[in-house]
């Protein structure tokens, strides 16, 4: 949600970007990849097969559960 534009929907970005703004020694770890295998499963996160690349868009139609998870989460925090 932090992508400005936000990438939701048909504005999709290359899978890789969305790991950019993670510290470096998150990045390729088995716990980000399970986070984002989990936000996938859940519906949150669209895949797509775009210019031979994996794209990657958040669900608009769960518009309401993201920011209920976001939330919660930066509550948590």
């Amino acid at each position: 949600m932090n992508f400005r534009p936000p990438k939701w929907g048909a504005s999709h970005t290359e899978k890789r970007n969305i790991f950019k703004g993670l510290p470096k020694h998150l990045i390729g770890t088995k716990l980000v990849k399970d986070a984002f295998d989990d936000l996938t499963k859940k519906g949150f996160i669209i895949r797509m097969k775009k210019t031979g690349e994996e794209h990657v868009s958040l669900n608009p139609r769960m518009v309401h559960e993201i920011s209920e998870f976001v939330k919660e989460e930066n509550d948590d925090h």
